[in-house]
Protein backbone atom coordinates (compact mmCIF):
# COMPACT_ATOMS: atom_id res chain seq x y z
CA UNK A 1 0.00 0.00 0.00
CA UNK A 2 1.33 3.41 -0.91
CA UNK A 3 1.68 5.78 2.11
CA UNK A 4 1.62 9.46 1.26
CA UNK A 5 4.04 11.65 3.31
CA UNK A 6 2.20 14.39 5.13
CA UNK A 7 3.35 18.02 5.45
CA UNK A 8 3.94 17.43 9.16
CA UNK A 9 6.30 14.53 8.43
CA UNK A 10 8.22 16.68 5.95
CA UNK A 11 8.58 19.50 8.55
CA UNK A 12 9.91 17.11 11.20
CA UNK A 13 12.48 15.63 8.82
CA UNK A 14 13.63 19.08 7.65
CA UNK A 15 14.02 20.32 11.21
CA UNK A 16 16.07 17.27 12.21
CA UNK A 17 18.28 17.66 9.15
CA UNK A 18 18.88 21.35 9.92
CA UNK A 19 19.78 20.50 13.51
CA UNK A 20 22.38 18.02 12.31
CA UNK A 21 23.86 20.55 9.93
CA UNK A 22 24.06 23.35 12.55
CA UNK A 23 25.52 21.32 15.44
CA UNK A 24 29.03 22.54 16.31
CA UNK A 25 31.73 19.92 16.10
CA UNK A 26 33.18 19.03 19.51
CA UNK A 27 36.85 19.73 20.24
CA UNK A 28 38.73 16.77 21.61
CA UNK A 29 41.24 17.06 24.44
CA UNK A 30 43.98 16.38 21.92
CA UNK A 31 43.02 19.48 19.95
CA UNK A 32 43.14 21.92 22.92
CA UNK A 33 46.20 24.17 23.28
CA UNK A 34 48.49 24.29 26.26
CA UNK A 35 48.96 27.47 28.27
CA UNK A 36 51.20 28.81 31.03
CA UNK A 37 50.98 31.39 33.84
CA UNK A 38 53.43 34.20 34.54
CA UNK A 39 53.27 35.14 38.24
CA UNK A 40 55.81 36.90 40.43
CA UNK A 41 54.69 36.67 44.04
CA UNK A 42 54.99 39.27 46.82
CA UNK A 43 58.13 39.90 48.85
CA UNK A 44 58.30 39.48 52.64
CA UNK A 45 56.25 42.12 54.50
CA UNK A 46 54.92 42.99 57.96
CA UNK A 47 51.55 41.96 59.34
CA UNK A 48 49.06 44.68 58.47
CA UNK A 49 50.49 45.31 55.03
CA UNK A 50 48.89 43.97 51.84
CA UNK A 51 50.10 43.34 48.31
CA UNK A 52 48.17 43.54 45.04
CA UNK A 53 48.27 40.30 43.03
CA UNK A 54 48.84 40.31 39.28
CA UNK A 55 49.34 37.31 37.00
CA UNK A 56 48.82 36.67 33.29
CA UNK A 57 48.03 33.51 31.32
CA UNK A 58 49.50 33.00 27.85
CA UNK A 59 45.96 32.20 26.69
CA UNK A 60 44.70 35.60 27.79
CA UNK A 61 42.17 33.95 30.10
CA UNK A 62 41.61 35.31 33.63
CA UNK A 63 43.84 34.01 36.43
CA UNK A 64 42.47 33.26 39.92
CA UNK A 65 44.33 33.14 43.24
CA UNK A 66 44.16 31.05 46.41
CA UNK A 67 46.12 31.34 49.65
CA UNK A 68 47.28 29.04 52.40
CA UNK A 69 49.20 29.59 55.61
CA UNK A 70 49.12 32.88 57.54
CA UNK A 71 47.19 34.84 54.91
CA UNK A 72 43.99 35.16 52.91
CA UNK A 73 42.83 36.58 49.57
CA UNK A 74 40.75 39.78 49.64
CA UNK A 75 39.82 42.75 47.47
CA UNK A 76 41.30 46.20 48.06
CA UNK A 77 39.91 49.04 45.91
CA UNK A 78 38.65 46.57 43.27
CA UNK A 79 42.06 44.91 43.10
CA UNK A 80 42.75 41.31 44.21
CA UNK A 81 45.23 41.35 47.10
CA UNK A 82 46.71 39.15 49.82
CA UNK A 83 46.63 40.14 53.51
CA UNK A 84 47.95 38.48 56.64
CA UNK A 85 45.98 36.55 59.20
CA UNK A 86 49.08 36.48 61.40
CA UNK A 87 52.85 36.23 61.31
CA UNK A 88 54.32 33.25 59.44
CA UNK A 89 54.62 31.73 55.97
CA UNK A 90 52.09 32.55 53.27
CA UNK A 91 51.71 30.69 49.97
CA UNK A 92 49.75 32.27 47.11
CA UNK A 93 48.83 30.04 44.15
CA UNK A 94 47.83 31.35 40.71
CA UNK A 95 45.52 29.08 38.66
CA UNK A 96 43.86 29.00 35.24
CA UNK A 97 41.45 26.03 34.67
CA UNK A 98 41.30 26.35 30.87
CA UNK A 99 38.23 26.15 28.63
CA UNK A 100 37.09 24.38 25.45
CA UNK A 101 40.12 25.68 23.54
CA UNK A 102 42.82 25.68 26.25
CA UNK A 103 44.12 23.03 28.62
CA UNK A 104 44.37 23.94 32.33
CA UNK A 105 47.59 25.80 33.05
CA UNK A 106 50.06 24.40 35.59
CA UNK A 107 49.57 26.20 38.91
CA UNK A 108 52.28 28.67 39.92
CA UNK A 109 52.88 29.13 43.66
CA UNK A 110 54.86 31.79 45.51
CA UNK A 111 55.78 31.63 49.20
CA UNK A 112 56.85 34.59 51.36
CA UNK A 113 56.89 35.53 55.06
CA UNK A 114 54.64 37.84 57.04
CA UNK A 115 56.84 39.38 59.74
CA UNK A 116 55.79 40.44 63.22
CA UNK A 117 54.52 44.04 63.31
CA UNK A 118 54.74 46.85 65.81
CA UNK A 119 51.72 48.07 67.80
CA UNK A 120 50.29 51.25 69.34
CA UNK A 121 48.22 51.32 72.52
CA UNK A 122 45.80 54.00 73.74
CA UNK A 123 44.00 54.06 77.11
CA UNK A 124 41.51 56.82 77.91
CA UNK A 125 38.38 57.62 79.93
CA UNK A 126 35.18 57.41 77.93
CA UNK A 127 33.22 60.67 77.79
CA UNK A 128 36.19 62.97 78.38
CA UNK A 129 38.84 63.15 81.06
CA UNK A 130 36.75 64.98 83.72
CA UNK A 131 34.50 62.91 85.95
CA UNK A 132 32.95 63.36 89.35
CA UNK A 133 34.19 61.37 92.35
CA UNK A 134 31.68 58.67 93.29
CA UNK A 135 30.61 58.00 89.70
CA UNK A 136 31.77 55.03 87.60
CA UNK A 137 34.32 55.69 84.84
CA UNK A 138 34.61 53.43 81.78
CA UNK A 139 38.20 53.09 80.57
CA UNK A 140 38.58 52.34 76.85
CA UNK A 141 41.57 50.41 75.48
CA UNK A 142 42.50 50.46 71.77
CA UNK A 143 45.48 48.63 70.23
CA UNK A 144 46.37 49.05 66.54
CA UNK A 145 49.13 47.74 64.32
CA UNK A 146 51.75 50.17 63.09
CA UNK A 147 51.47 48.86 59.51
CA UNK A 148 47.68 48.68 59.19
CA UNK A 149 44.47 47.60 60.86
CA UNK A 150 43.90 44.23 59.14
CA UNK A 151 44.22 42.05 61.10
CA UNK A 152 43.61 43.79 64.44
CA UNK A 153 45.95 42.93 67.32
CA UNK A 154 44.69 40.39 69.82
CA UNK A 155 45.78 39.54 73.35
CA UNK A 156 45.60 41.45 76.65
CA UNK A 157 46.37 44.88 78.09
CA UNK A 158 47.29 45.65 81.71
CA UNK A 159 45.54 48.93 82.70
CA UNK A 160 46.90 51.19 85.48
CA UNK A 161 45.78 54.33 87.32
CA UNK A 162 48.67 56.78 87.71
CA UNK A 163 49.32 59.47 90.30
CA UNK A 164 48.79 59.65 94.06
CA UNK A 165 46.71 56.47 94.15
CA UNK A 166 46.14 53.88 96.92
CA UNK A 167 48.33 50.81 96.16
CA UNK A 168 45.40 48.48 95.64
CA UNK A 169 43.90 50.81 92.97
CA UNK A 170 47.05 51.26 90.87
CA UNK A 171 46.55 48.04 88.92
CA UNK A 172 43.06 48.42 87.55
CA UNK A 173 42.97 45.04 85.80
CA UNK A 174 43.57 43.07 82.61
CA UNK A 175 41.56 43.75 79.46
CA UNK A 176 41.14 41.11 76.74
CA UNK A 177 40.96 42.63 73.28
CA UNK A 178 38.11 41.81 70.93
CA UNK A 179 38.43 41.09 67.19
CA UNK A 180 38.87 44.81 66.45
CA UNK A 181 41.62 45.41 69.01
CA UNK A 182 39.25 47.10 71.49
CA UNK A 183 38.46 46.51 75.12
CA UNK A 184 36.95 48.19 78.20
CA UNK A 185 37.27 48.12 81.97
CA UNK A 186 35.27 50.10 84.57
CA UNK A 187 36.53 52.03 87.57
CA UNK A 188 33.65 51.55 90.00
CA UNK A 189 31.86 54.41 91.73
CA UNK A 190 33.27 53.16 95.06
CA UNK A 191 36.84 53.31 93.68
CA UNK A 192 36.49 56.83 92.19
CA UNK A 193 35.11 57.95 95.58
CA UNK A 194 38.18 56.46 97.29
CA UNK A 195 40.45 58.22 94.79
CA UNK A 196 38.79 61.54 95.66
CA UNK A 197 39.24 64.86 93.91
CA UNK A 198 42.47 65.34 92.04
CA UNK A 199 44.48 64.92 88.84
CA UNK A 200 45.24 61.34 87.82
CA UNK A 201 46.32 59.50 84.73
CA UNK A 202 45.55 56.29 82.84
CA UNK A 203 48.19 54.02 81.39
CA UNK A 204 48.56 50.49 80.13
CA UNK A 205 50.80 47.86 78.59
CA UNK A 206 49.86 45.67 75.66
CA UNK A 207 51.46 42.27 76.25
CA UNK A 208 51.92 41.54 72.56
CA UNK A 209 51.10 38.40 70.57
CA UNK A 210 52.61 36.08 67.98
CA UNK A 211 51.92 38.74 65.34
CA UNK A 212 52.41 42.04 67.22
CA UNK A 213 55.10 43.45 69.49
CA UNK A 214 54.45 44.86 72.97
CA UNK A 215 53.63 48.56 73.37
CA UNK A 216 52.91 51.03 76.17
CA UNK A 217 50.05 53.51 76.26
CA UNK A 218 50.89 57.19 76.43
CA UNK A 219 49.68 59.06 79.51
CA UNK A 220 46.06 60.19 79.30
CA UNK A 221 44.59 62.43 82.02
CA UNK A 222 41.80 61.48 84.38
CA UNK A 223 40.45 64.34 86.48
CA UNK A 224 38.08 63.64 89.34
CA UNK A 225 36.33 66.87 90.26
CA UNK A 226 32.83 68.18 90.55
CA UNK A 227 31.62 68.36 86.95
CA UNK A 228 30.73 71.68 85.34
CA UNK A 229 28.98 72.80 82.21
CA UNK A 230 29.69 75.83 80.03
CA UNK A 231 27.06 77.61 77.96
CA UNK A 232 27.90 80.47 75.61
CA UNK A 233 25.71 83.05 73.91
CA UNK A 234 26.23 86.00 71.59
CA UNK A 235 24.18 89.19 71.69
CA UNK A 236 22.55 90.30 69.55
CA UNK A 237 21.69 86.78 68.39
CA UNK A 238 20.37 87.74 64.95
CA UNK A 239 20.72 90.46 62.37
CA UNK A 240 24.47 90.78 63.03
CA UNK A 241 26.53 92.64 60.45
CA UNK A 242 30.23 93.09 60.08
CA UNK A 243 31.32 95.98 62.30
CA UNK A 244 28.53 95.53 64.86
CA UNK A 245 29.40 95.22 68.54
CA UNK A 246 29.03 91.60 69.62
CA UNK A 247 29.13 90.49 73.25
CA UNK A 248 29.96 86.89 74.14
CA UNK A 249 28.76 85.60 77.48
CA UNK A 250 29.98 82.29 78.91
CA UNK A 251 28.19 80.83 81.93
CA UNK A 252 29.76 78.08 84.05
CA UNK A 253 27.64 76.02 86.44
CA UNK A 254 28.07 72.83 88.47
CA UNK A 255 26.36 69.72 87.14
CA UNK A 256 25.23 68.64 90.60
CA UNK A 257 22.35 70.67 91.98
CA UNK A 258 23.08 72.79 94.99
CA UNK A 259 26.82 73.09 94.26
CA UNK A 260 28.69 76.32 94.78
CA UNK A 261 29.25 78.66 91.83
CA UNK A 262 32.51 77.75 90.06
CA UNK A 263 35.36 80.27 90.07
CA UNK A 264 38.21 80.74 87.64
CA UNK A 265 38.48 81.88 84.03
CA UNK A 266 36.98 81.27 80.65
CA UNK A 267 39.46 81.03 77.76
CA UNK A 268 38.79 81.00 74.03
CA UNK A 269 40.69 78.10 72.51
CA UNK A 270 39.66 78.68 68.88
CA UNK A 271 37.85 81.38 66.94
CA UNK A 272 37.96 85.18 66.64
CA UNK A 273 38.88 85.60 70.34
CA UNK A 274 41.51 82.86 70.30
CA UNK A 275 43.84 83.29 73.29
CA UNK A 276 41.58 85.81 75.08
CA UNK A 277 40.31 85.08 78.58
CA UNK A 278 37.99 86.63 81.13
CA UNK A 279 37.38 86.06 84.86
CA UNK A 280 34.11 84.59 86.08
CA UNK A 281 32.00 86.91 88.20
CA UNK A 282 30.04 85.91 91.32
CA UNK A 283 27.28 84.48 89.12
CA UNK A 284 29.66 82.32 87.06
CA UNK A 285 29.55 84.59 84.00
CA UNK A 286 32.37 85.97 81.84
CA UNK A 287 31.97 88.40 78.92
CA UNK A 288 34.02 89.48 75.91
CA UNK A 289 33.00 92.25 73.49
CA UNK A 290 34.32 93.03 70.01
CA UNK A 291 33.38 94.77 66.78
CA UNK A 292 36.16 93.15 64.74
CA UNK A 293 34.49 89.89 63.74
CA UNK A 294 34.77 88.96 60.07
CA UNK A 295 31.66 88.23 58.06
CA UNK A 296 30.48 84.70 57.45
CA UNK A 297 30.03 81.68 59.70
CA UNK A 298 31.67 82.14 63.13
CA UNK A 299 32.65 79.32 65.49
CA UNK A 300 34.05 79.92 68.98
CA UNK A 301 35.43 77.16 71.26
CA UNK A 302 35.27 78.19 74.95
CA UNK A 303 36.92 76.35 77.87
CA UNK A 304 36.43 76.81 81.61
CA UNK A 305 39.67 76.79 83.64
CA UNK A 306 39.03 76.30 87.39
CA UNK A 307 41.26 78.04 89.93
CA UNK A 308 40.79 75.47 92.69
CA UNK A 309 40.58 71.73 93.30
CA UNK A 310 36.80 71.74 93.59
CA UNK A 311 35.65 71.74 89.98
CA UNK A 312 36.85 70.19 86.75
CA UNK A 313 37.33 71.90 83.39
CA UNK A 314 34.65 71.89 80.69
CA UNK A 315 34.07 73.49 77.32
CA UNK A 316 31.48 74.31 74.67
CA UNK A 317 31.24 75.55 71.08
CA UNK A 318 29.24 78.58 69.95
CA UNK A 319 28.20 79.05 66.31
CA UNK A 320 26.50 82.02 64.67
CA UNK A 321 26.63 84.10 61.49
CA UNK A 322 27.81 87.62 60.70
CA UNK A 323 26.28 89.25 57.61
CA UNK A 324 28.60 91.32 55.38
CA UNK A 325 28.61 95.12 55.69
CA UNK A 326 27.77 97.54 52.88
CA UNK A 327 30.60 99.52 51.31
CA UNK A 328 30.91 102.38 48.83
CA UNK A 329 33.45 103.63 46.29
CA UNK A 330 34.82 107.17 46.11
CA UNK A 331 36.07 107.96 42.61
CA UNK A 332 37.40 111.53 42.08
CA UNK A 333 36.85 113.12 38.64
CA UNK A 334 39.48 112.36 35.99
CA UNK A 335 41.08 115.13 33.94
CA UNK A 336 40.97 115.22 30.15
CA UNK A 337 44.03 113.67 28.48
CA UNK A 338 45.57 113.29 25.06
CA UNK A 339 45.87 110.20 22.88
CA UNK A 340 48.69 107.81 23.92
CA UNK A 341 48.88 109.27 27.43
CA UNK A 342 48.66 107.19 30.62
CA UNK A 343 46.98 108.04 33.91
CA UNK A 344 46.57 106.16 37.18
CA UNK A 345 42.97 106.30 38.52
CA UNK A 346 42.71 106.89 42.26
CA UNK A 347 39.36 105.49 43.44
CA UNK A 348 39.14 103.88 46.87
CA UNK A 349 36.56 101.89 48.85
CA UNK A 350 35.16 102.64 52.30
CA UNK A 351 36.07 99.05 53.30
CA UNK A 352 39.72 99.51 52.42
CA UNK A 353 39.52 96.62 49.94
CA UNK A 354 41.33 97.21 46.61
CA UNK A 355 39.38 98.74 43.73
CA UNK A 356 39.59 97.44 40.16
CA UNK A 357 38.70 99.24 36.94
CA UNK A 358 37.17 98.49 33.54
CA UNK A 359 36.39 100.65 30.58
CA UNK A 360 32.99 100.72 28.91
CA UNK A 361 34.51 102.51 25.89
CA UNK A 362 37.26 100.10 24.76
CA UNK A 363 37.72 101.83 21.39
CA UNK A 364 38.55 105.13 23.07
CA UNK A 365 40.61 104.03 26.07
CA UNK A 366 41.95 100.92 27.73
CA UNK A 367 42.50 99.81 31.32
CA UNK A 368 45.48 97.63 32.24
CA UNK A 369 47.46 96.70 35.35
CA UNK A 370 50.95 95.56 36.26
CA UNK A 371 52.28 92.74 38.41
CA UNK A 372 51.68 94.85 41.55
CA UNK A 373 48.00 95.18 40.66
CA UNK A 374 48.33 98.91 39.89
CA UNK A 375 45.83 100.10 37.29
CA UNK A 376 46.51 102.46 34.39
CA UNK A 377 44.21 104.07 31.82
CA UNK A 378 45.63 104.50 28.30
CA UNK A 379 44.01 106.89 25.80
CA UNK A 380 43.72 105.21 22.38
CA UNK A 381 41.87 107.73 20.23
CA UNK A 382 39.96 110.99 20.48
CA UNK A 383 36.52 110.77 22.07
CA UNK A 384 34.86 110.28 25.44
CA UNK A 385 36.43 107.66 27.73
CA UNK A 386 34.34 106.04 30.49
CA UNK A 387 36.13 104.19 33.32
CA UNK A 388 34.19 102.19 35.89
CA UNK A 389 35.53 101.51 39.41
CA UNK A 390 34.46 98.21 41.01
CA UNK A 391 34.84 96.38 44.33
CA UNK A 392 33.36 92.87 44.45
CA UNK A 393 33.37 92.46 48.24
CA UNK A 394 34.29 89.50 50.43
CA UNK A 395 32.92 87.68 53.50
CA UNK A 396 32.87 90.93 55.47
CA UNK A 397 31.65 93.40 52.81
CA UNK A 398 28.97 93.33 50.14
CA UNK A 399 29.79 94.23 46.58
CA UNK A 400 30.00 98.01 46.18
CA UNK A 401 27.89 99.91 43.66
CA UNK A 402 30.17 100.65 40.67
CA UNK A 403 31.09 104.29 40.04
CA UNK A 404 31.85 105.57 36.51
CA UNK A 405 33.91 108.62 35.57
CA UNK A 406 34.04 110.04 32.05
CA UNK A 407 36.55 112.40 30.51
CA UNK A 408 37.59 113.63 27.07
CA UNK A 409 40.48 112.16 25.11
CA UNK A 410 42.01 114.88 22.96
CA UNK A 411 43.75 114.27 19.65
CA UNK A 412 47.52 114.47 19.70
CA UNK A 413 48.77 117.65 17.98
CA UNK A 414 50.90 117.25 14.87
CA UNK A 415 54.57 116.78 15.78
CA UNK A 416 57.00 119.59 15.16
CA UNK A 417 60.60 118.89 14.04
CA UNK A 418 63.12 119.45 16.81
CA UNK A 419 65.38 122.51 16.37
CA UNK A 420 63.99 123.55 12.96
CA UNK A 421 65.98 123.39 9.74
CA UNK A 422 65.52 121.78 6.37
CA UNK A 423 67.00 118.85 4.56
CA UNK A 424 65.86 115.60 3.04
CA UNK A 425 63.58 113.34 5.07
CA UNK A 426 65.24 110.26 6.51
CA UNK A 427 64.04 106.70 5.95
CA UNK A 428 61.82 104.90 8.45
CA UNK A 429 64.13 103.50 11.10
CA UNK A 430 61.67 100.74 12.04
CA UNK A 431 60.15 100.00 15.45
CA UNK A 432 62.09 101.11 18.48
CA UNK A 433 62.89 98.46 21.08
CA UNK A 434 60.89 98.39 24.28
CA UNK A 435 57.97 100.37 25.66
CA UNK A 436 57.95 103.84 27.10
CA UNK A 437 55.48 104.31 29.92
CA UNK A 438 54.02 100.89 29.17
CA UNK A 439 53.19 101.80 25.51
CA UNK A 440 55.09 100.43 22.53
CA UNK A 441 56.95 102.88 20.31
CA UNK A 442 57.29 103.08 16.57
CA UNK A 443 59.14 105.61 14.44
CA UNK A 444 57.53 107.82 11.81
CA UNK A 445 59.54 109.14 8.85
CA UNK A 446 58.34 112.73 9.31
CA UNK A 447 61.59 114.33 10.40
CA UNK A 448 63.95 116.35 8.28
CA UNK A 449 67.73 116.98 8.31
CA UNK A 450 68.41 113.85 10.39
CA UNK A 451 66.16 114.90 13.21
CA UNK A 452 63.83 111.99 14.00
CA UNK A 453 60.41 112.65 15.54
CA UNK A 454 59.00 109.68 17.50
CA UNK A 455 55.33 109.20 18.30
CA UNK A 456 53.88 106.48 20.53
CA UNK A 457 51.79 103.74 18.96
CA UNK A 458 49.96 101.32 21.30
CA UNK A 459 49.23 97.70 20.62
CA UNK A 460 45.61 97.49 19.54
CA UNK A 461 43.12 94.73 20.29
CA UNK A 462 39.99 94.36 18.21
CA UNK A 463 37.10 91.94 18.49
CA UNK A 464 34.79 90.32 15.97
CA UNK A 465 31.51 90.77 17.84
CA UNK A 466 30.12 94.27 18.05
CA UNK A 467 28.89 96.12 19.94
CA UNK A 468 30.54 94.59 23.03
CA UNK A 469 27.73 95.89 25.26
CA UNK A 470 25.37 93.37 23.62
CA UNK A 471 27.50 90.33 24.50
CA UNK A 472 25.52 87.76 26.47
CA UNK A 473 26.11 84.42 28.16
CA UNK A 474 26.92 81.70 25.64
CA UNK A 475 28.21 84.13 22.97
CA UNK A 476 31.65 83.70 21.46
CA UNK A 477 34.16 86.49 20.86
CA UNK A 478 37.16 86.28 18.56
CA UNK A 479 39.93 88.73 19.42
CA UNK A 480 42.74 89.84 17.14
CA UNK A 481 45.79 91.97 17.95
CA UNK A 482 47.92 94.16 15.77
CA UNK A 483 51.03 96.24 16.37
CA UNK A 484 53.14 93.27 17.49
CA UNK A 485 56.74 92.65 16.38
CA UNK A 486 56.43 90.78 13.03
CA UNK A 487 57.18 87.07 13.43
CA UNK A 488 57.23 87.32 17.23
CA UNK A 489 56.02 84.50 19.48
CA UNK A 490 53.33 85.83 21.82
CA UNK A 491 51.84 84.51 25.04
CA UNK A 492 48.05 84.85 25.17
CA UNK A 493 46.39 85.04 28.58
CA UNK A 494 42.79 85.68 29.66
CA UNK A 495 41.65 87.03 33.02
CA UNK A 496 38.27 85.90 34.34
CA UNK A 497 37.58 86.89 37.91
CA UNK A 498 40.78 86.98 39.96
CA UNK A 499 43.21 84.73 38.12
CA UNK A 500 44.97 84.55 34.76
CA UNK A 501 44.56 81.55 32.45
CA UNK A 502 47.05 80.93 29.65
CA UNK A 503 45.28 80.19 26.35
CA UNK A 504 48.43 79.34 24.40
CA UNK A 505 51.08 80.90 22.19
CA UNK A 506 50.59 82.45 18.77
CA UNK A 507 53.05 83.80 16.20
CA UNK A 508 52.51 87.23 14.71
CA UNK A 509 52.43 87.43 10.92
CA UNK A 510 54.61 89.68 8.77
CA UNK A 511 52.23 92.58 9.46
CA UNK A 512 52.53 92.14 13.22
CA UNK A 513 49.01 90.75 13.65
CA UNK A 514 47.63 87.63 15.41
CA UNK A 515 44.18 86.09 15.71
CA UNK A 516 43.49 84.63 19.12
CA UNK A 517 41.43 81.55 20.07
CA UNK A 518 37.67 81.97 20.32
CA UNK A 519 36.53 82.98 23.81
CA UNK A 520 33.17 81.63 25.02
CA UNK A 521 31.39 83.85 27.54
CA UNK A 522 30.40 81.45 30.35
CA UNK A 523 29.61 83.85 33.18
CA UNK A 524 28.71 87.46 33.79
CA UNK A 525 31.72 89.60 34.66
CA UNK A 526 34.79 91.25 33.27
CA UNK A 527 37.11 89.46 30.86
CA UNK A 528 40.57 90.79 30.04
CA UNK A 529 42.92 89.52 27.33
CA UNK A 530 46.68 90.15 27.23
CA UNK A 531 49.12 89.49 24.42
CA UNK A 532 52.77 89.52 25.54
CA UNK A 533 55.69 89.00 23.10
CA UNK A 534 57.81 86.19 24.55
CA UNK A 535 61.29 87.28 25.60
CA UNK A 536 60.59 90.98 24.97
CA UNK A 537 59.38 93.89 27.00
CA UNK A 538 55.62 93.51 27.59
CA UNK A 539 53.41 95.20 25.01
CA UNK A 540 49.83 94.61 25.83
CA UNK A 541 46.51 96.20 26.39
CA UNK A 542 43.37 94.62 27.77
CA UNK A 543 40.02 93.87 26.19
CA UNK A 544 37.09 93.95 28.59
CA UNK A 545 33.90 92.07 27.89
CA UNK A 546 30.85 92.94 29.98
CA UNK A 547 28.29 90.23 29.17
CA UNK A 548 24.72 90.73 30.28
CA UNK A 549 22.61 87.83 31.60
CA UNK A 550 20.05 86.42 29.22
CA UNK A 551 16.49 87.50 29.86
Amino acid sequence: MLVRRSHLTTLILATATAGLLLAAPSVSAADRQSQSIEFSGPMDMSVGQFSDLTATASSGLAVSFSASGSCRITTVEDQTAVVATGAGLCTVTASQPGDSDWDPAPDVASTFTYLKSGSKTAVYADGGWVHAPGTPVTVVVVVTGTEGDDPAPGGTVEVNVLGDVPPDLRELGTVTLDGEGHGEIVISAADTKRLGKGHFGLGGQYNGSDSFDKSYAEFNPLELFAETTVTATAKPTSGLKHGDDVTFTAHVAPVAKGGETPTGQVEVLWGPFEGDDADLDASGNATLTTSELPGGSIQVLVQYLPDNEEYGTSWTTLRFAIAPEDQSITFPPMDDMRVNKLVKPDAFSSSGLPVSYVTTTPKICDVDWDERYRFFVTALRAGTCAVQAEQTGDNSYNEAKPVTRSFTVLATPAPRPLGGGGGAPIADAGPLAGPIGGVALASNATAASGRLVVVRRPLTLTYAKAPMASTRLGDTVRVSARGLPPGSLNLVRIHMGRSWLTLGRVTADSAGQVTLPVITVKKVGTYAVRVVPVGKAPRYLSLHVLPAPRS
